[in-house]
């Protein structure tokens, strides 16, 4: 069985560069894929020659209302979403930061940034609803944040959590703050002096002519 067999791969800025080897990939995997990009001639044309399980949107990732279409005529062809690559950036068209427009810089952070960030928000039903049979989302009502909610996600049935003694099995405790009644029964082995402890050999002076009262190193 392939990794993605039957799973939905949404690809931002797929008609090129990246994007269309992100696609070539998940495609030798099984995957049905979606090109989302604002180019839509090349964007048909890499769609039509990859087969009938890559599809094309017109996809502005700044747009919240092209987030909402691609993600609607996506699961009404391939199901819900199972991954999302934010691939959409732009470099800004500036050479150096003291002749940059502002207003250049902040359409590279609308894009590069705040695009991927509109992609998460937006997919994040989708994503679930892909992998609901293996994990679900983290109660509200046990999440002090606000965005936890729908940011966040664990797997269940959830582990049984180890006993003190189990984990005290993993790494005993040689900690001499630790009580007599707590510390590992295991001797530790013996080990050899420490060449620090060992008594420094004698030194003994040339012969080279000097008074026998020198006072020589030990």
């Amino acid at each position: 069985m392939q990794r993605f067999e039957e799973k939905t791969v949404l690809i931002t800025g797929g008609a090129g560069g990246m994007g269309v080897s992100h696609l070539r990939g998940f495609l030798s995997e099984g995957a049905n894929v979606v090109i989302g990009d604002v180019r839509d001639e090349r964007g048909r044309a890499i769609a039509a020659d990859l087969g009938t399980h890559a599809h094309y949107v017109h996809l502005d990732v700044t747009s919240e209302a092209d987030w909402q279409k691609a993600i609607t005529e996506t699961e009404r062809l391939f199901g819900p979403i199972s991954v999302l690559v934010n691939n959409a950036g732009i470099l800004s068209r500036s050479a150096t930061i003291e002749k940059s427009d502002p207003g250049d810089f902040r359409h590279v952070l609308d894009v590069n940034l705040t695009g991927s960030y509109l992609g998460i928000r937006a997919t994040v039903p989708s994503l679930r609803c892909s992998s609901a049979p293996t994990r679900r989302p983290s109660s509200p009502a046990r999440s002090s944040s606000p965005t936890a909610a729908c940011c966040s996600v664990r797997p269940w049935p959830p582990a049984r959590p180890r006993t003190r003694a189990e984990r005290g099995k993993d790494k005993p405790c040689r900690s001499p703050c630790t009580p007599a009644s707590t510390r590992s029964s295991t001797p530790a082995p013996d080990r050899p002096a420490h060449p620090a402890s060992a008594p420094s050999p004698a030194v003994t002076p040339p012969r080279s002519g000097r008074s026998s009262t020198t006072a020589w190193p030990r």
